[in-house]
């Protein structure tokens, strides 16, 4: 074997360590950063448990966000859904009439037909229970 040769190897080996040492210097990094994240995410979220978090939460990691801020985004949609489901559901009820109670003489609510045959003492008389009941109709 010549020199050259031989010099040529031992570049080849060092160039090969430095690679691998780098490769674990990368991965050493990675594992700092993602045990950091997890802490913070426990830090402000002590109840959550990573295996039962949405899928969506590593899509979004992986492309980049923080896994903390990942999961703030879901739980800010996840409000945002439960606070509309809750505004539709309350305007729903709204416009439901409400239930007349067996054995009651009289209704708590009045058509819209019902007062346009109303007086104007009548409506004077029931203008409470008339604004109430405008809520029900369509």
């Amino acid at each position: 074997m010549t020199d050259n040769s031989k010099l040529t190897k031992n570049a080849q080996s060092q160039l090969a360590e430095q690679e691998e040492l780098e490769t674990l210097r990368r991965e050493n990094r990675l594992r700092e950063k993602v045990t950091k994240e997890i802490d913070s995410l426990w830090e402000m979220f002590p109840d959550i448990k990573l295996e039962e978090v949405p899928e969506e939460l590593w899509d979004m990691v992986s492309q980049g966000e923080s896994l903390l801020g990942a999961y703030c985004i879901l739980l800010a949609k996840k409000n945002l859904e439960t606070e509309k489901a809750e505004k539709k559901d309350r305007e729903n009820s709204e416009k439901t009439p409400p239930n007349v109670k067996p054995g009651a003489e009289k209704s708590d609510y009045f058509t819209r037909e019902a007062v346009s045959k109303m007086s104007r003492d009548q409506v004077r008389k029931n203008y409470d229970k008339i604004v109430e009941s405008m809520k029900h109709w369509n």
